[in-house]
């Protein structure tokens, strides 16, 4: 299939990092992120959310989540483990 072009899908993934494990839902509808839910004792309530926000309405896609992911400035995470967890 074609980006954006895709049917509508769910990406699941769980990791288990050193800091604990993170796991995220994607719902992804047209090749961009519509629903996100994040569980997980590895970030604080208000850094998932701010990762949920941030990350609402992106493209499902390594370049413009890395680009956002980029941003953030988790003590506990560097860009590359966050960018594993929804890639």
């Amino acid at each position: 299939w074609n980006f954006g072009y895709s049917p509508s899908y769910r990406f699941i993934n769980e990791i288990t990092f050193p800091q604990g494990v993170l796991s995220c839902v994607l719902t992804v509808v047209k090749g961009i992120i519509s629903e996100i839910e994040m569980s997980g004792e590895a970030l604080s309530s208000a850094e998932k959310e701010v990762i949920c926000n941030r990350l609402m309405h992106q493209p499902h896609h390594p370049q413009p989540l890395l680009k956002v992911i980029g941003s953030f400035t988790f003590q506990s995470f560097s860009t590359e483990q966050l960018i594993e967890l929804f890639v």
